[in-house]
């Protein structure tokens, strides 16, 4: 019998954590070779078509997503897109493009260290004495605030569950994830070129499994591996326990130890997410896309086609709303001015779309409740840094913003 997504949340609800976003702008993907990478979209019906055409054009296929009408293809030769343009099948063709899913990885500063240990031991009756970390006051306020502990005495999550996490990768060696990670599928594979190499200059996880005679598919970055303590590290006595360590976690791994991926191997997550019935996949990324340019509105199309498909197999897409301090109208739509950023420091996101965390059907995380500080006279230079969390906020700042908003508003009477 086919799942149903309104069943699933009914029978199997399940708090979901998305964590940190970044509005960082997307990079355009080069492959080996002086290769590009494309995303060529199918006319309805026409995906056959569409895929020898493509092949015939010179393309390489790297990936074939039949469920969003899509191709990744590579190609050397300058015509490509030219030649694939002619094609009768066709819809439109875009350059794949790069997305920071992780901040920048401290891995060569501070080399990864594998704890290896046992799963835990067994979770026994409801009456649920949570892991020693939860004794320290203040640390863990974010599973205070969702009432984590309460709901732990009813439910500790279902062992029919899966949780895909799209990231980084999981370090299931870990003590808190061992046991806890039902399979892993690694999307890297498909990179041509490999992105931590070929645009940061470091060195790929197939370097770092040797140097540390560790799995390739491990977590050489270590979002991944956090985002999966929040969702189900083990009740095993030891350290923290997710909110649900009950539950399945998947790890599909779209990124190496950089924390870049292709917007294509993050539609191809969603996708086999769905085809593979993995219940839940979370995102703890955003990214913004322009509709004013026609290729960043063609991909905004295949994130919807993508959640689309997902929600049509019952499984729900889960996905950070940002740490800008926008506001999202319908469909991801930003429309407010300013991010926290000092002014001009942070981009105006005004007018763009959030995906995935603002697709409909998919479920956004933000914070709520609270403090935010008020703006001050000066700021420390740690707190503006470019890629940090800015946590202080200028006057000027804020009057750049209500400024920019002011003239928008004027322009719309």
């Amino acid at each position: 019998m086919q799942r149903t997504l309104r069943s699933f949340m009914r029978e199997r609800a399940l708090p979901a954590l998305a964590l940190v976003a970044f509005a960082i702008p997307a990079l355009p993907a080069r492959a080996s070779n002086d290769a590009q990478r494309y995303l060529v979209i199918s006319k309805r019906g026409h995906h056959t078509g569409m895929r020898r055409d493509a092949i015939d054009a010179g393309g390489r296929l790297v990936l074939d997503l039949p469920q969003i009408h899509t191709l990744v293809m590579t190609s050397s030769d300058a015509a490509f897109q030219e030649a694939v343009v002619r094609s009768s099948h066709l819809r439109h063709v875009l350059l794949d493009h790069v997305v920071p899913v992780a901040p920048p990885s401290p891995l060569l500063d501070d080399p990864v260290r594998f704890a290896v240990g046992s799963g835990g031991g067994a979770i026994g009756n409801l009456v649920v004495i949570p892991d020693p970390a939860f004794g320290e006051a203040g640390l863990l306020w974010n599973i205070e605030s969702i009432n984590a502990p309460t709901f732990w005495q009813k439910t500790l999550g279902d062992a029919a569950v899966k949780v895909g996490i799209a990231d980084t990768g999981i370090d299931s060696t870990h003590i808190e994830l061992s046991g806890q990670v039902a399979s892993v599928v690694d999307f890297t594979t498909t990179e041509n070129p490999m992105l931590c190499s070929s645009v940061k200059g470091l060195p790929t996880d197939d370097q770092l499994a040797t140097a540390f005679s560790a799995p390739r598919t491990t977590d050489f970055h270590g979002h991944g591996s956090a985002v999966a303590g929040i969702v189900a590290a083990a009740l095993n006595g030891t350290g923290v326990n997710g909110i649900a360590p009950a539950v399945q976690l998947v790890s599909l791994k779209i990124a190496q130890n950089c924390g870049l991926a292709y917007d294509s191997t993050i539609l191809s997550a969603i996708v086999y997410a769905a085809a593979n019935q993995i219940d839940v996949v979370n995102f703890s990324f955003s990214e913004y896309l322009d509709p004013t340019n026609p290729a960043q509105k063609q991909l905004y199309g295949r994130y919807v086609a993508a959640v689309k498909y997902a929600l049509s197999q019952g499984t729900l897409i889960v996905a950070a709303a940002g740490d800008d301090h926008t506001r999202l109208g319908a469909g991801g739509k930003v429309v407010s001015h300013g991010l926290l950023a000092d002014a001009p420091g942070g981009a105006d996101a005004f007018g763009k779309f959030e995906v995935p965390g603002g697709i409909r059907g998919v479920l956004a995380v933000a914070a709520t409740a609270n403090v935010v500080n008020a703006p001050s006279a000066s700021c420390p230079a740690d707190s503006l840094a470019a890629g940090s969390h800015q946590w202080c906020k200028r006057r000027s700042a804020l009057q750049f913003s209500l400024t920019l908003r002011s003239r928008t508003m004027s322009s719309w009477v």
